[in-house]
């Protein structure tokens, strides 16, 4: 069996709280682009991985962890192969870890018909990561908790997109850290959904925001030089997603994020995309 799966932006992010057991509570505007992975998944004997960047452990990999945890539940004794072509690049804030192990889920329960929910899946998601939900949903949507509340949210029009991604990663943790340690932005994400349901792009782009960008600025300092090279290239707003280190030039038109794709390729990975209204993993499979 085998698919796509797909990456996610973050158009907005607050850092609501911390909780007792240590996670964050937040508050996201999400939803899903056009750059994936590939990902196969067949029954084996015997469990083997295989991924075209070998610095990715096996047994910490987000789509073995989900596999195993699918273990645990439901007691299956089936073995996989799992097969990973990434393309999303890690350490960007962009979610390829929890796409990959959204996709798995479901392909596993395609593959072993254990008949789940959505909300089963998204209880297994999460113990991986918090995107995992959001990338099971697979739609733009608000996000709050620690990743498992999903509202649904609709985008008007197209949103062209440029990902400029340095060669340095953000650990998510130390940006998480230095975030409880700084009094930052917090973006208003109810009116910023106010403005998306209006289409009002022009305000929009003036308050969107992410509290973690400045700790992530902090760690990885040519952040803040690309976001600011992005607007001084005329796109509408720049703004890292997740905990970065990856940056979003967002554009008026296609051509302007194609003409700058290849300035921006000096700092590392520069990609043009498009957001996606409906990347369901059923839709995926072709259901």
């Amino acid at each position: 069996m085998k698919a796509k799966a797909y990456a996610k932006i973050n158009l907005s992010l607050d850092v609501v709280g911390k909780r007792t057991d240590g996670l964050h509570e937040l508050a996201m505007i999400m939803a899903p682009i056009d750059l994936y992975d590939e990902l196969e998944i067949t029954l084996s004997k015997k469990p083997r991985f295989f991924i075209n960047q070998p610095f990715i452990a096996n047994k910490t990999n987000t789509v073995m962890v989900a596999l195993e945890l699918l273990r645990k539940k439901y007691g299956f004794k089936e073995n996989f192969t799992v097969r990973i072509k990434k393309h999303i690049p890690t350490q960007a804030g962009l979610g390829g870890g929890s796409s990959d192990a959204a996709l798995a889920i479901r392909m596993a329960d395609a593959l072993l018909g254990l008949n789940m929910s959505f909300e089963e899946m998204c209880e297994i998601g999460v113990e991986v990561g918090a995107d995992v939900p959001f990338c099971l949903y697979g739609k733009p949507a608000i996000v709050h908790g620690i990743g498992e509340q999903i509202e649904p949210l609709t985008l008007e029009g197209d949103w062209p997109l440029l990902i400029v991604k340095p060669r340095r990663g953000v650990s998510t943790r130390k940006a998480f850290a230095l975030s409880d340690e700084l009094e930052g932005f917090h973006p208003d994400i109810q009116q910023l959904q106010e403005y998306l349901k209006n289409n009002q792009r022009e305000q929009f782009y003036k308050h969107m925001g992410n509290c973690l960008q400045v700790p992530a600025e902090k760690l990885v300092k040519v952040i803040a030089v690309i976001r600011n090279k992005l607007l001084e290239a005329g796109f509408c707003g720049a703004l890292l997603s997740g905990s970065g280190s990856a940056v979003i030039g967002f554009a008026d038109t296609f051509e302007r994020c194609e003409k700058n794709r290849r300035f921006f390729g000096r700092y590392g990975f520069s990609c043009p995309a498009k957001i996606l209204k409906d990347a369901s993993l059923s839709e995926i499979f072709g259901k």
